[in-house]
């Protein structure tokens, strides 16, 4: 939903089904890059984003690894909740990989959480800028996207779900 107030363009994005882990993230920037160019379009300045997701939900794996988490839920709470520092999400992931069994062969990343944890671990770096060509949207084209100031961490691979 697109809303002016004033000379600002705001966005928000009501999603029926988010997988935290690849589909929320490609929102995220799918719908940011949508409002710059719609905001050059509309000579409105790029706004606020707000985002509500219905069904969020993380892939815990498959097989015995999978199974492991009906178990070993309360406990993985627990120290979720326990955590008192980024650091500590980290010394999370340590033990979950510690614990639950191995991912079938195959099927290594299809359990998202370990790569959740790693990613709360780390200290968010500045914002990246986008800057979009002032063009009509079936118009445009790669290269009409710059991304500056982006300084990404190593990623973090996640299968996706069949």
């Amino acid at each position: 939903m697109f809303n002016v107030q004033g000379d600002r363009l705001n966005v928000h994005l009501t999603q029926r089904s988010g997988d935290i882990a690849l589909g929320v993230p490609f929102n995220l920037a799918a719908y940011s890059l949508l409002t710059h160019a719609v905001a050059n379009r509309t000579g409105f300045e790029v706004g606020s984003f707000g985002h509500t997701i219905v069904d969020a939900h993380i892939y815990c794996g498959e097989g015995d690894r999978g199974a492991w988490y009906a178990d070993n839920l309360a406990e993985l709470g627990e120290r979720l909740r326990a955590v008192d520092g980024r650091s500590e999400y980290a010394e999370v992931r340590e033990w979950l990989e510690a614990a639950a069994p191995p991912e079938p062969d195959g099927k290594e990343g299809y359990d998202h959480v370990p790569g959740l944890l790693t990613q709360l671990s780390r200290e968010p770096r500045e914002r990246p800028r986008i800057s979009v060509a002032d063009k009509p949207l079936d118009e445009l084209e790669y290269d009409d996207v710059q991304l500056t100031e982006y300084d990404p961490e190593p990623g973090i691979s996640f299968a996706v779900a069949e």
